[in-house]
């Protein structure tokens, strides 16, 4: 009777220990969205300046905007930073000028 408590009391611990067992969380992703950092962000920005304070986008698109406007609207490079399924970073430049200069942007997630 004994015997069978010791080996009950060994599995439960044993199955407890295994399921504790520390998991590390993934890196950031996009470190570079810091207050500070979306602060320094000004319209008439270059890409290359976008890209350095916040890295290579995870996805780009061309759009039309302003299509209905009197001014006939513009086409903008939209720079995509991806956290989750649900969660993104949007920022928009004008391609009418070379390089591409910050139009606008629409920012949910920083880091602090």
């Amino acid at each position: 009777m004994i015997v069978k408590k010791i080996a009950i009391f060994v599995l439960c611990f044993s199955v407890i220990s295994c399921s504790t067992t520390y998991y590390a969380p993934p890196p950031r992703k996009h470190p570079g969205f810091t207050k500070d950092n979306v602060l320094k962000l000004k319209q008439g920005m270059t890409t290359n300046e976008v890209i350095s304070l916040f890295g290579q986008p995870d996805k780009t698109s061309v759009r039309a905007y302003g299509y209905y406007t009197d001014s006939g609207g513009w086409q903008g490079l939209e720079y995509n930073y991806v956290f989750n399924i649900y969660v993104s970073n949007r920022l928009v430049f004008k391609l009418a000028y070379d390089p591409p200069l910050l139009n606008h942007w629409d920012i949910v997630k920083t880091w602090d």
